[in-house]
């Protein structure tokens, strides 16, 4: 048995996990996070994470074509999160 969030019903629900093969794809996690989304929302932080800062500033300035704001330029995690 799993809590978990449904999208239709907008509610959290408990399932049997067992007898339903496919509840991931069906069902959030019970915070109201996609479960295949948040793996990989994860996966992606803690390689940025382990990045530079140098590399870190290089590729938000690559992706938001605008240079760095001055006051973040060593904020390690403001650079992830718009990332």
């Amino acid at each position: 048995m799993k809590r978990v969030y449904c999208p239709k019903l907008e509610k959290v629900i408990v399932i049997d996990s067992k007898k339903e093969k496919t509840w991931k794809k069906k069902y959030w996690h019970h915070s109201g996070v996609p479960f295949q989304a948040s793996a990989k929302e994860t996966a992606k932080d803690d390689l940025l994470a382990k990045m530079p800062l140098e590399s870190l500033q290089i590729m938000y300035e690559d992706k938001m074509e605008k240079r760095l704001p001055a006051r973040y330029k060593n904020d390690k995690e403001w650079i992830i999160s718009k990332l």
